[in-house]
């Protein structure tokens, strides 16, 4: 019997779904999963193999038996549902997937699947933009709320690493050097790649991700919690922490700043900062991929949450060179140039005491003094004593 399309939750999980099925049945979907692992990681394989369970149950069939009209009301209910474009998306792949692996006669069977349709502009449900991105000062705000040295160090590697949840999650502590200058350097690995091969890149961690990731290993010796993972399940430590960290991150953000957002938000957050550093010139585009993990078509595609006044201050600074200097050290500047007029000034009034036979010099001299003071002038954020000597001194030896 056909059902109406459902969302996973804690009471109603897929491993239940699973648990009914006859054995024929498990055995399709343990050899599906086993096809899946040739090109894909674990944590894809498994995500597929959910949405062949909601697939099932929805239509209410065995697999050997879905047709194009249980894969149409599956289509229809899927885009009824709340589900964001860009998971509806994803879950159309999958059974598409599927069901091609499933049937040799997939082309004939579903009319060439023409009636899936993928949206081209899918969205997030709740797509990322630069007035509701978190902000530095926001991202400490839950950091210092937090009262849990674990979450406080998720959070902390998370938004410091600019990683993605799965890659937070999975952090293994064989996988981090801690070095000498308080900083630490984390090796992930990764498929997110055409050819979906694991693909491992170093990332520096800064003084205060480190900080936590020590003081969280000391926790752990202290408690006798043994796991190879940084952040161990507490209900399993051989397993790492669960996706119960999206709900987490939705309380603790909610609480603190007072909307909800997702974890993923904080690397959104590191590659719009990482985005702003190579518009300035400060850092090369090759190295803020690197640090991502992406290539650069899906770098700049992905990350495009710089507010457009910044984007215009950037360019600003970058081609006419503009960069007003604080008033602390126009202050300073102002006081040392007044102390170089008055040292001038006193050898003036000392040369006017000389008599003698050296008058001539002593005339051209003050002149190149005279020169030497007219022409220090401020430009540029600084005052250009340094040439105007050289110009003094040039003077002086025109004169001999």
């Amino acid at each position: 019997m056909r059902k109406t399309l459902f969302e996973y939750t804690p009471k109603f999980t897929s491993e239940q779904l699973h648990a009914k099925l006859p054995p024929r049945e498990k055995e399709t979907l343990n050899k599906f999963y086993d096809y899946m692992l040739i090109s894909a990681s674990e944590g894809r394989a498994k995500e597929n193999i959910r949405e062949c369970l909601r697939l099932r149950e929805v239509v209410g069939v065995d697999w050997s038996k879905i047709t194009l009209e249980d894969l149409r009301y599956f289509l229809l209910e899927l885009k009824k549902s709340s589900f964001a474009d860009l998971f509806k998306n994803k879950i159309k792949a999958f059974v598409q997937k599927f069901l091609k692996w499933k049937f040799k006669d997939w082309s004939e069977r579903f009319d060439d699947f023409e009636d899936v349709k993928f949206n081209s502009d899918a969205e997030r449900k709740k797509p990322i933009i630069p007035e509701t991105l978190l902000t530095e000062e926001e991202i400490e705000k839950m950091i210092e709320a937090e009262k849990s040295l674990f979450w406080k160090t998720f959070l902390k590697v998370q938004y410091s690493g600019g990683l993605r949840t799965l890659e937070t999650r999975s952090l293994d502590w064989s996988k981090i050097t801690f070095n000498d200058d308080d900083f630490s350097t984390i090796k992930v690995s990764s498929k997110k790649n055409v050819n979906a091969t694991p693909k491992e890149r170093e990332i520096p961690l800064g003084k205060g991700a480190t900080y936590f990731l020590l003081e969280l290993k000391k926790q752990q010796k202290s408690l006798g919690i043994s796991s190879k993972w940084v952040f161990p399940s507490p209900r399993d430590p051989t397993k790492h922490i669960s996706k119960a960290v999206n709900s987490w991150f939705r309380k603790l953000s909610k609480k603190v700043i007072g909307r909800e957002e997702v974890n993923y938000s904080l690397r959104h957050k590191k590659a719009t900062e990482l985005k702003s550093l190579i518009k300035k010139n400060q850092m090369s585009l090759d190295n803020a991929t690197d640090f991502m993990g992406h290539s650069e078509k899906m770098f700049n595609k992905t990350y495009s949450h710089m507010d457009k006044k910044d984007i215009v201050k950037i360019m600003q600074e970058q081609i006419y060179g503009f960069k007003p200097i604080s008033e602390a050290k126009k202050h300073k500047l102002e006081i040392k140039v007044d102390k170089l007029k008055k040292n001038i000034e006193v050898l003036q009034k000392n040369l006017q005491t000389i008599s003698g036979n050296h008058d001539s010099q002593i005339n051209v001299l003050m002149e190149g003094m005279d020169k030497l003071l007219g022409n220090l002038k401020f430009k540029d954020g600084k005052y250009s004593v340094e040439k105007n000597t050289k110009e003094f001194l040039q003077y002086l030896e025109n004169k001999k």
